[in-house]
């Protein structure tokens, strides 16, 4: 229930900010008529592959952050809510910090059975609740070469 005192705090952990590309395009985000004229969204790509993390870290990031990662072995951040590109460019890199860190944590609660044994757990259950139905009903019928 309380947490332990002596517990070190999880590490932040940065991505160094000369491994990360950077490009800006146009943003549907707010601006008015200047979201037409200005390139406002920011958009990062890290190199995963190419980074000074240790090769268990890339692959824990590889696995936890799949849906963010492209073909190229890139996480990708694309940021457009604000206004301009500097304070665009501020929240991706706060986000990437921030997904980096959160993959990097190890909590036991996040290691989950796999998805499909989920999925054929429900089906088993499903098929053993169907086949007892078509017993019981199977049951109510008489036949005369039962008795």
């Amino acid at each position: 229930m309380f947490e332990d005192p002596m517990k070190e705090a999880p590490r932040k952990r940065t991505v160094p900010r000369n491994e990360i590309r950077v490009e800006a395009a146009a943003s549907s985000g707010p601006g008015g008529q200047g979201v037409n004229t200005a390139n406002s969204q920011a958009i990062l790509h890290w190199p995963i592959g190419k980074s000074g993390f240790t090769e268990e870290e890339k692959e824990l990031i590889r696995t936890l952050l799949k849906n963010r990662i492209n073909k190229k072995d890139e996480l990708f951040v694309s940021v457009q809510r604000l206004r301009n590109f500097p304070q665009n460019l501020k929240a991706a890199y706060r986000i990437i910090d921030e997904l980096v860190t959160s993959a990097l944590q190890v909590n036991p609660e996040r290691i989950r059975e796999p998805q499909a044994s989920v999925k054929n757990k429900i089906q088993r259950e499903r098929r053993a609740k169907k086949e007892g139905r078509s017993r019981r009903k199977q049951e109510r019928h008489w036949r005369p070469d039962a008795e």
